[in-house]
């Protein structure tokens, strides 16, 4: 990717192509910083299910453990919807006596 003149994107120049200065204030996030775009992104890449090297090659790091902090941001998103599924099925298990597909219904220990 390029900046606005040909020349190499750094964070001087997409702040100055974006007026950041002007921007920030005018969202009310004045403390927001390039950097926190960079790690939103990183976290959107992971939840459309992207694989760990491809948002390492995309976001130019030199190793894996460089985006680990981005994978273990969304620990808890994975753990909440398997959560509601791990539920679901108990329920309608246990009010009916009978499992899946007619067996007799086993109860989870958590």
């Amino acid at each position: 990717m390029s900046g606005p003149d040909g020349g190499r994107l750094t964070n001087h120049n997409a702040r100055r192509a974006a007026y950041w200065d002007v921007l920030r204030p005018a969202i009310g996030r004045p403390d927001l910083r390039m950097h926190d775009l960079r790690r939103t992104f990183a976290t959107i890449l992971f939840d459309a299910g992207a694989s760990a090297p491809d948002v390492r090659a995309t976001l130019g790091h030199s190793s894996l453990q460089a985006i680990e902090r981005y994978s273990r941001a969304r620990e808890g998103v994975a753990l909440r919807p398997g959560a509601v599924l791990d539920q679901a099925p108990v329920a309608s298990a246990k009010a009916s006596g009978r499992g899946a597909r007619g067996s007799p219904a086993v109860e989870m220990v958590q």
